[in-house]
């Protein structure tokens, strides 16, 4: 599989658990996005719920749906069903491709330790995450309870 720049992806075979301590450059990958995105949480659970991806700043997610006739045929893009493509651009270009219950639960996962339950409750789909020691007390020195 190629992406949009012509490079090879990883297929979803590959893909990871993107779990709490993972460490791996992958949930760093998705940890920069999440926090450069912030600022727009709410937005990030809209597209989440609507299962729409978005760029931002050399950041993607692209979903199996975003793929148009164009990017299948001529840019030769494949993403299959239930997974996301993530694009990493700030770091050498990584890509790799997740299950999107595995890209939902770590949203989930990043909203809660941020204080954002509200909308860890409006995301639809992941799994239940329960933080850990490390990450409650995470929240409680941020100010979260």
């Amino acid at each position: 599989m190629f992406n949009l720049f012509g490079r090879k992806t990883r297929p979803p075979s590959q893909s990871i658990e993107v779990s709490a301590g993972s460490g791996t450059a992958r949930a760093d990958a998705l940890e920069d996005i999440f926090s450069d995105l912030l600022w727009n949480a709410a937005g990030l659970v809209s597209y989440a719920n609507a299962r729409h991806g978005y760029r931002c700043d050399g950041y993607a997610v692209t979903y199996h749906t975003d793929l148009d006739g164009y990017l299948i045929e001529v840019e030769g893009m494949e993403i299959p069903e239930g997974f996301v493509q993530v694009s990493h651009g700030l770091q050498n270009e990584l890509e790799f491709q997740i299950t999107e219950d595995e890209y939902l639960t770590a949203l989930r996962r990043y909203l809660l330790i941020r204080g954002k339950n509200e909308l860890a409750l409006e995301l639809k789909g992941g799994q239940p995450v329960t933080l850990t020691l490390a990450e409650r007390v995470q929240c409680i020195v941020r100010g979260y309870s």
